[in-house]
């Protein structure tokens, strides 16, 4: 009966998108230098040497985004957990100040 109502696949879709990343274990909420910026992103894989895949989630929708091989340096891990990343890429960026304050210090 809802698939009826206009949008209802796509937001259904989306829905269910999301719960695979939030139950994805071991991506890691990160901040990732691109140019200038930084951009929430989650860490799926770190290679030998070095380099880091990130995927960097769109907003508001994260289920959709860009996967970029780029060096471990540049990748900033969080001490938060991955719902906390997702509230924050769907509300536009709002709270990312929780981002920053979660950034991990180097080692």
């Amino acid at each position: 009966m809802l698939e009826r109502l206009p949008g209802y696949s796509t937001l259904r879709s989306v829905a269910e998108q999301l719960g695979q990343i939030e139950n994805s274990r071991g991506f890691q909420p990160a901040l990732v230098e691109i140019e200038d910026a930084l951009a929430p992103c989650f860490i799926i894989e770190e290679h030998a040497d070095g380099r880091r895949t990130v995927f960097v989630p769109s907003s508001p929708t994260p289920a959709a985004g860009t996967v970029y091989i780029i060096a471990g340096s540049r990748v900033h891990p969080l001490d938060i957990p991955v719902t906390k990343a997702l509230k924050c890429i769907t509300k536009w960026g709002a709270g990312s100040g929780e981002l920053l304050a979660a950034m991990k210090t180097p080692a």
